[in-house]
């Protein structure tokens, strides 16, 4: 977990990366939504809450985008996105 914790904050797109993937991934296995969230919460903690929210929306977009090409459909995907 301390490895995760690192690279989430090495910088912006690292954090939406593993926010999106996260999110993605909770849509087969809900229990790692708890990692989507936890990753946009340290940004924020550490960050400020401008920068987490910067994170929480291109997250939500990255996964509207991951899951028109994976799924066919991006609404789903979007809201589940900006709920976690």
């Amino acid at each position: 977990m301390e490895a995760l914790a690192k690279f989430i904050m090495q910088g912006r797109m690292q954090a939406m990366m593993v926010a999106a993937g996260f999110a993605l991934l909770s849509l087969k296995f809900p229990p790692v939504n708890i990692l989507s969230s936890a990753t946009i919460a340290l940004d924020t903690l550490r960050l400020g809450a401008k920068e987490g929210g910067y994170v929480w929306g291109s997250a939500a977009i990255a996964t509207a985008l991951l899951g028109f090409f994976l799924f066919g459909n991006y609404q789903f995907p979007l809201w589940y996105g900006l709920t976690l």
